[in-house]
């Protein structure tokens, strides 16, 4: 059975499931399920706009794994 090392520091991807669903049919139980799509949007947009060597140092990616 193969043993995955936990991550240090990992990098956490935005995607949103069915509870996250910009239709809002889990708002009792989530209450902003409503502002997911528009606050990973802008989480999205922030991203893109660091500078590469800012982007590169603050999620840990190797030249060898960042795109080109």
């Amino acid at each position: 059975m193969p043993y995955f090392y936990p991550m240090k520091d990992p990098l956490i991807l935005l995607s949103p499931s069915k509870g996250m669903s910009s239709s809002c049919h889990f708002t009792s139980d989530i209450a902003d399920a409503c502002l997911f799509p528009k606050t990973t949007t802008e989480v999205v947009k922030t991203v893109q706009q660091l500078a590469t060597g800012t982007a590169k140092k603050l999620f840990k990616v190797s030249d060898s794994m960042w795109p080109a």
